[in-house]
């Protein structure tokens, strides 16, 4: 068990040509950078999809407000696109109750002009058709960055 600063700290006393020290640096700044984790194998998952493909990458769990209010805190969000992407398993997404949570959030995501996609273990083992709905929804941010 270690942490990032630890890691840092050893990065720092390694010879600067040691085999492999750049890609830890990467790493290691690639996870300062995005600090929140992922909560189950499934995000986890996503988050390997995404980064195989040629998406950016996407703020993990984030808090999105209305305000000063909390209104939900999303698995992984392009905030200047305004989209929220949850990964559902099947544990914590079904029942009555857990269905009627989810529609009450994505009704109040959508009041606040987000758009909302949901992916399933499922859905996950086509990697081309999850990229590709994600990409659909950027591309209009996208277009306008590339300009």
């Amino acid at each position: 068990m270690t942490t990032v600063a630890r890691l840092r700290w050893r990065v720092g006393r390694c010879r600067p040509n040691k085999k492999g020290l750049g890609k830890l640096s990467r790493l290691l700044d690639d996870r300062s950078a995005n600090s929140a984790v992922t909560e189950s194998a499934l995000e986890a998952r996503f988050e390997q999809l995404v980064r195989r493909s040629t998406l950016p990458r996407p703020v993990r769990q984030y808090r999105l407000m209305d305000g000063p209010r909390f209104v939900a805190r999303v698995d992984f969000a392009y905030p200047e696109a305004k989209l929220a992407i949850e990964i559902d398993g099947y544990r914590w997404h079904a029942g009555n109750d857990a269905w009627q949570r989810d529609r009450r959030r994505n009704n109040e995501l959508s009041r606040l002009g987000w758009t909302v996609l949901r992916f399933t273990a499922a859905d996950l083992k086509d990697a081309r058709r999850v990229t590709a709905q994600v990409r659909d929804v950027l591309r209009p941010t996208l277009d306008v960055e590339l300009s």
